[in-house]
């Protein structure tokens, strides 16, 4: 419960990546030169956003969920991320695909403890995670625009990554569900449809 309210769902948005923007957003984050621009945005931590945009299409976790994890989170051996702070206030584990744990074998390196990124203090004071989220969302929007991808956020990153499960997996919804954290069946109705629309693919 935060400021007397419950928790609330994530809000609907249907926009998805189409195709070429995910291609055009790993380019701008590559260093490459936007399309009609001379020079490429100047990116702080750019291997730290790459892995972050990597990370919500791999695991759908929330943009909050990911800047504050920390090392001991994260259970390269056994494949998963423990959640212990969560939007909704559950605990949950989410599984490490096997992109995921090849990126971050490769950006955490040899360091043990600490911070998996670079814009985090550690500590869960409000207004520093307000600044943070401010800032990751402008910076995302400047490399999404210079990617040409129109109206695209970082938070509709988790609903491509659900419906990535969906499409690409035969987890159950209920495990789905538990993964990226949705509290009732009503928020995934949306993405069966996706389901049935992918099995509809492989029949005669």
């Amino acid at each position: 419960m935060v400021n007397g309210k419950g928790p609330r769902e994530d809000m609907a948005r249907d926009r998805r990546l189409q195709p070429g923007e995910e291609e055009r957003i790993r380019a701008v984050l590559g260093g490459k030169n936007p399309e009609g621009k001379q020079r490429a945005l100047t990116l702080r931590h750019a291997d730290a956003l790459a892995v972050m945009f990597d990370l919500a299409l791999e695991s759908s976790m929330r943009l909050g969920e990911t800047f504050t994890l920390t090392l001991d989170q994260v259970n390269l051996p056994g494949r998963t991320i423990f959640l212990d702070r969560t939007k909704n206030g559950d605990k949950r584990q989410v599984p490490i695909t096997s992109v995921a744990d090849r990126l971050l074998r490769d950006y955490i390196g040899e360091r043990t403890s600490g911070v998996l990124f670079p814009w985090w203090s550690g500590t869960f004071d409000a207004s520093e995670l307000e600044r943070i989220t401010w800032q990751l969302s402008r910076q995302y929007a400047r490399i999404f625009a210079a990617a040409r991808c129109e109206d695209l956020t970082f938070h509709d990153l988790r609903h491509e990554g659900i419906s990535r499960f969906y499409e690409r997996t035969t987890l159950e919804s209920a495990v789905i569900r538990k993964m990226v954290g949705h509290l009732s069946e009503r928020a995934h109705q949306r993405y069966m449809n996706l389901r049935a629309s992918s099995f509809a693919d492989r029949l005669w």
